[in-house]
């Protein structure tokens, strides 16, 4: 089309959607004035000159064609903005344990999956706050757990190791061995499946997730065979050993039969906070992952009384021990209440049962009639 060429409506009939609606726009963003005799084409000085009815008529039909775009366009947006806001992330797994994906999803598909008035929960917070550091804190926990094992066990069981090597104590027995890997294992596997639901592989988080069944019974059994068998160990030098031997391990069996005390009430918590935490696991993903974590928290005692450059109240009281522990939960216990702006219930049932136990312990510890009990249940 010429500058000076007249324009008419056959010559703006569009060829294409695409075209009509890009030409539709840009048409009537220039129209100068109300009687559509000036028409502008974008160049300097180039006037394209309509008949007022033509003009009126050509008019007429851009602005209908400009409102029915924008009603159009206005309601793309809304849809793509509600589909965003309302589409889970990638990496969420729902109830079941099935990753979510965003793609690939139409609207009502994703209307339909979600509660009204809300978000979908996040799978591992198990609130409707979901974001990538509500899962992320889990994995950062798990890390946090294992730093304290290892800190607390490895210069232990260095010294020791040497003092077999050297002569001067008993080889370990075959069932502590068994007890690391095993919470060795059980350590690594928390770990994995942390960062698996944290990165969206939640099918084989849930085929992973079948291994707890068997480290837990096993790390219980373990655990009940291993206190017995260092105690026998220690009470065989105390009475039978050479003289020298037997006065350096006579203190140290009334300290074992304290030591009971705890190595029981781990067990025991241990035990009914995993089958919290995997009877939740279908159900409550949130009790479920926090759970475990409580779970594994209790034991870590162990590790806490080997970290000697740590303030103790051992071997007199083990009111310290406690104390390390729930500060080892602390980071995920502030994490909940900042971020959620409440306490969990998980929390409300570990405390119900820790404290308790916790405050048995400490009336028990290193009363005669504790250590005249501990010496019927070792049958000595």
């Amino acid at each position: 089309m010429t500058p000076h060429m007249m324009l008419n409506t056959r010559s703006l009939t569009p060829p294409s959607r695409t075209y009509y609606i890009r030409e539709t726009v840009v048409v009537a963003a220039k129209v100068r004035n109300e009687n559509g005799r000036a028409f502008s084409n974008g160049r300097k000085g180039s006037i394209a000159t309509l008949r007022p009815a033509a003009a009126s008529k050509v008019r007429n039909g851009w602005k209908a064609d400009a409102r029915s775009l924008l009603v159009k366009l206005v309601a793309v947006a809304v849809a793509t903005s509600q589909s965003h806001l309302h589409a889970p992330r990638r990496g969420v797994c729902d109830s079941q344990g099935q990753e979510l994906k965003q793609q690939g999803e139409t609207m009502a598909t994703v209307a339909g999956e979600l509660p009204v008035g809300g978000r979908r929960d996040d799978h591992l917070s198990g609130t409707p706050r979901a974001h990538s550091a509500d899962r992320w804190i889990f994995v950062a926990m798990a890390m946090w757990f294992i730093g304290i094992v290892l800190v607390g066990f490895i210069p232990d069981s260095m010294m020791k190791v040497g003092m077999v090597r050297a002569g001067a104590r008993a080889p370990f027995p075959l069932v502590l061995h068994v007890h690391a890997v095993l919470m060795g294992s059980f350590l690594l596997l928390l770990l994995a499946q942390t960062l698996m639901v944290a990165t969206g592989r939640c099918a084989l988080h849930k085929q992973v997730g079948v291994a707890a069944f068997v480290l837990v019974p096993a790390l219980v059994v373990v655990g009940l065979l291993l206190a017995p068998t260092m105690y026998y160990q220690v009470w065989g030098g105390a009475h039978f050993g050479p003289p020298q031997v037997r006065a350096a391990l006579a203190p140290v069996v009334p300290l074992l039969e304290n030591i009971l005390l705890l190595q029981i009430n781990a067990g025991v918590l241990f035990a009914a906070f995993m089958t919290i935490a995997l009877r939740a696991r279908a159900t409550h993903s949130g009790l479920h992952k926090r759970m475990v974590f409580l779970a594994t928290a209790v034991p870590l005692g162990a590790a806490i009384d080997r970290m000697s450059w740590l303030p103790s109240s051992m071997p007199a009281n083990p009111w310290a021990t406690d104390a390390y522990v729930l500060a080892a939960l602390a980071p995920l216990f502030v994490w909940d209440v900042v971020r959620h702006r409440r306490i969990h219930q998980a929390y409300v049932l570990f405390l119900g049962l820790y404290v308790p136990a916790a405050a048995l312990v400490i009336v028990a510890w290193d009363k005669p009639w504790w250590h005249a009990a501990a010496h019927r249940i070792m049958g000595v």
